[in-house]
């Protein structure tokens, strides 16, 4: 969603970061275990056209933002960046409403503000989940933020032939990139892992180096296509670990800039939970359906009133060819540490600043990457 909203549209639904500043484990709560209010068109001061339908995929996107963003260490929540997107991207700020209150206010809000996304966005009532979570809008704000890169902002980059390894500037596909996708050919973890350390570009010889940004959420768009092997199913990807192949600088005998796999951290794996999933619909009339998971991995009881996009009886691993699933990930905490509700706490995200101080240094001069 990419359209500003009058802001008194927003006057009698209360922003949880506001109302709970001081209580992040409240905070979680609320984000993981309310759900948005029933839409009503009777709600709406302006009656919606006949043809007007909801598209209940926007509840289902809600929810599962919210879900993630429970996830997440809360210094995310509060930068002045973020709340400049949330004026030009509704979704954003909406996800953060406090759905406890049932004031007639606030329900009547909820309605009101989800009609006039939808006018103003996605007037066909069309736009699939995978729609409203993979576009351009969300991997210039959201996506974009740290929590959610599954790469380093840092990528060294040395031409074929040079000595000296540069910090280069990373491809602007960078964001889009860290949607993994994954036919399930290979474990999981194991796709993932590939992405990272040193590589050659098959064009030019030039050799990179990526690195593992250990994100608090990874996500995936899986589907099955590899024929030799059967398709994963919920106890399959349940878990996944994630080899981060850390390396350190050095000199060789040519007195050459080489990146070695760090000894210490070589058996470094690092947990990721699955705490949601969408089961993408494909075709108009069918529904997407959504299933989410504690960061520990315990299954989440949906109430029945989420039934539209909740319901129906489908596993991860079913024969269904052709379907697509969106996979999300956390970095599953070391201890669980628990809030007054008994809910995991989100784990803060490991700090890599160190990692990359030492390899800037050890690159010193730094060139300017040219434009």
């Amino acid at each position: 969603m990419t359209s500003t909203l009058p802001e008194h549209l927003f006057d009698h639904l209360d922003d949880i970061r506001d109302k709970y500043e001081d209580d992040e484990y409240f905070q979680n709560f609320l984000l993981s275990r309310t759900y948005p209010h029933e839409f009503s068109t009777w709600l709406v001061a302006t009656a919606p056209s006949d043809k007007f339908k909801f598209n209940i995929n926007l509840d289902a996107a809600v929810v599962i933002l919210r879900h993630l963003y429970s996830m997440v260490n809360t210094f995310t929540r509060y930068h002045e960046q973020t709340k400049v997107q949330e004026k030009s991207h509704p979704i954003l700020r909406f996800i953060w409403a406090d759905f406890q209150d049932d004031s007639d206010e606030s329900v009547k809000a909820q309605s009101v503000i989800r009609h006039e996304m939808q006018v103003l966005d996605d007037p066909s009532g069309q736009a699939t989940v995978y729609d409203l979570l993979e576009r351009h809008a969300m991997w210039n704000t959201l996506w974009a933020r740290k929590p959610f890169q599954l790469f380093h902002p840092t990528v060294l980059g040395r031409p074929q032939g040079a000595k000296k390894w540069d910090i280069i500037k990373h491809h602007p596909d960078i964001v889009k990139s860290s949607l993994v996708r994954w036919d399930g050919a290979q474990p999981l973890g194991d796709r993932i892992s590939g992405m990272f350390g040193q590589g050659v570009s098959r064009k030019t010889g030039s050799q990179f180096v990526y690195m593992f940004n250990d994100p608090a959420i990874i996500r995936v768009r899986y589907e099955h296509t590899a024929q030799e092997q059967s398709p994963a199913t919920y106890e399959d990807l349940r878990h996944i670990y994630i080899h981060p192949h850390r390396r350190k600088h050095r000199k060789n005998e040519k007195d050459e800039d080489v990146f070695i796999k760090d000894k210490e951290t070589q058996e470094e794996r690092v947990l990721y939970t699955l705490v949601a999933i969408v089961r993408c619909s494909r075709q108009a009339d069918e529904a997407d359906r959504i299933r989410l998971y504690s960061v520990i991995g315990s299954p989440l009881s949906l109430p029945i009133a989420l039934k539209q996009y909740v319901g129906k009886y489908w596993n991860l691993g079913d024969a269904d060819p052709g379907r697509v699933y969106l996979l999300f990930y956390a970095n599953a905490p070391p201890d669980i540490i628990t809030g007054q509700h008994g809910e995991p706490i989100a784990r803060e995200q490991p700090d890599t600043a160190q990692l990359i101080r030492d390899m800037k240094a050890s690159i010193i001069p730094i060139k300017k990457t040219s434009k």
